[in-house]
């Protein structure tokens, strides 16, 4: 009965569904270890922290900010073990396969254009990483749009799709600012006649104003966290650079953490728990009801 449920689903293949799930994994694995070799290599023998030290702006974060990106791909190997994963529950096998099937291509897209922009910011082809970095912006979008709009709100895809494709987004939205910033300064770019802490203070309230829309329309929670760390990071460096607790640039950022905080805080329960009202599944939630 269980096989006839998930091989009846219209619109399934299993062919299809077979080449997805393995170069959904593949190109995961094969993004790691191309982060690994930026890393440790490194890359045309320059770290990703020592190229974008060289073009030093008010808008990147300070260092230990990056350390997201091991919380994201752990995540991300959560999704693509979920792939695979031998579940009991034949609806949960079927809600896999259709949310797979759903996302398409759009992983691997993702996966390979993280790979395409390390070699191109290593290579210091710094306007191609911005095409590239938009392209993937663009990915994940489509991503967190199937995740949080599209495909129904339940345990599973909650888990394993909202949580770390918004996070994803929420840390590529940030990261596509700070790299046209870092582009806009090796070309030199005055400024257009406003100050380099103006501009700052105007992308700090942008990045603000994109998770709050998030937010409020599609309750995209770990976006606007990924968001609020890496404020945070903003304001960390700007206390170390400039040896102060308080300046436009930091009350901005810790304002907009402050904002984030208090609309994440409304926003949680309802986001976190519909997912147990909304799900179908007979078997016990992974993870228990937020009280």
């Amino acid at each position: 009965m269980e096989a006839q449920i998930i091989n009846t689903s219209p619109g399934i293949s299993k062919t299809r569904l077979t080449l997805l799930k393995s170069a959904n994994i593949l190109f995961f694995l094969l993004c790691i270890g191309f982060n690994f070799l930026a890393v440790f290599l490194p890359l045309n023998n320059k770290t990703t922290q020592e190229l974008s030290d060289q073009y030093p702006n008010l808008f990147t974060p300070a260092g230990l900010t990056f350390s997201i990106w091991s919380l994201i791909y752990l995540l991300l190997l959560f999704f693509s073990v979920w792939q695979i994963w031998p579940l009991r529950s034949a609806q949960r096998r079927l809600d896999r396969n259709r949310a797979i099937d759903a996302l398409g291509w759009r992983f691997v897209f993702v996966s390979f254009l993280n790979m395409a922009w390390l070699f191109c910011w290593h290579y210091e082809f710094v306007s191609a990483s911005i095409v590239v970095m938009f392209l993937m912006l663009f990915q994940l979008i489509r991503v967190n749009r199937q995740a949080f709009y599209i495909l129904p709100h339940t345990q599973d895809y909650r888990n394993f799709l909202q949580i770390p494709f918004g996070l994803y987004l929420g840390w590529i939205s940030v990261a596509s600012i700070a790299n046209v910033t870092a582009w806009l300064k090796g070309a030199q770019w005055d400024g257009g006649g406003l100050s380099e802490k103006l501009w700052t203070v105007m992308m700090i309230l942008v990045a603000i104003a994109l998770s709050l829309g998030m937010l409020f329309v599609r309750r995209n929670i770990p976006y606007a966290l990924a968001v609020t760390w890496a404020l945070f990071g903003i304001s960390l460096k700007h206390q170390e650079l400039f040896n102060t607790s308080l300046s436009t640039i930091i009350f901005t950022a810790y304002a907009g953490i402050a904002i984030l905080l208090i609309v994440i805080a409304v926003k949680l329960r309802p986001w976190w728990n519909r997912a147990v009202i909304d799900s179908t599944l007979a078997t016990p939630p992974l993870f228990p009801r937020l009280s």
